[in-house]
């Protein structure tokens, strides 16, 4: 259930310090779409609320659930019906993300 966020910021124009500012920002917002997830996801066993989570992957931050269910809770099948967790998660948490970091980076460049 990968879904992706793709960002206009050209990073080669920054510095190092502004990448990396950026980047605890992405990572922060990560963590609060698995948090947002966690408390969301409907709980049976456990299992499910267990697997969610997210990391940093060559340079892209991750965030799924990661049993062979999810997909079925999160978009419902013929017989079952959807209990989005991730989904909203995301939209929540990644709204204005691409604010965020362009604000990161116009404070660095106003210096």
């Amino acid at each position: 259930m990968p879904k992706y966020v793709k960002s206009n910021i050209n990073l080669s124009n920054y510095s190092k310090e502004v990448i990396k500012k950026m980047d605890i920002e992405i990572a922060t917002t990560g963590l609060e779409i698995e948090t947002d997830a966690k408390r969301n996801v409907p709980v049976k066993t456990g299992r499910l609320k267990g697997s969610i989570n997210s990391r940093v992957e060559n340079d892209a931050m991750k965030i799924g659930a990661y049993v062979d269910y999810a997909s079925f809770i999160e978009f419902g099948t013929t017989k079952q019906r959807a209990q989005p967790f991730l989904y909203p998660a995301f939209l929540k948490n990644t709204k204005d993300l691409e604010s965020r970091l362009l604000k990161i980076a116009l404070n660095e460049t106003a210096k």
